[in-house]
């Protein structure tokens, strides 16, 4: 039974890297390494998030011409 879990967990990691380099490519994100070695080294919960948030600042950055994004 451990062994579909951990399929499950290697499925959803290679989609979200291939995802990661599908759509950073076309929105033109730099830096993509930084999710996807987030996804490797800790998984999917840590290298999601961080790519839409990377994702969501280029958007915003091309949309205003700035960087409105603050911590």
């Amino acid at each position: 039974m451990s062994l579909f879990a951990w399929a499950d967990v290697l499925v959803s990691a290679v989609v979200l890297i291939a995802f990661i380099r599908h759509e950073g490519r076309r929105a033109s994100i730099p830096g993509l390494w930084v999710p996807v070695a987030g996804t490797c080294a800790v998984g999917v919960s840590l290298g999601l998030p961080l790519f839409l948030l990377m994702r969501e600042r280029e958007l915003r950055r091309t949309r205003s011409g700035i960087d409105t994004w603050t911590p």
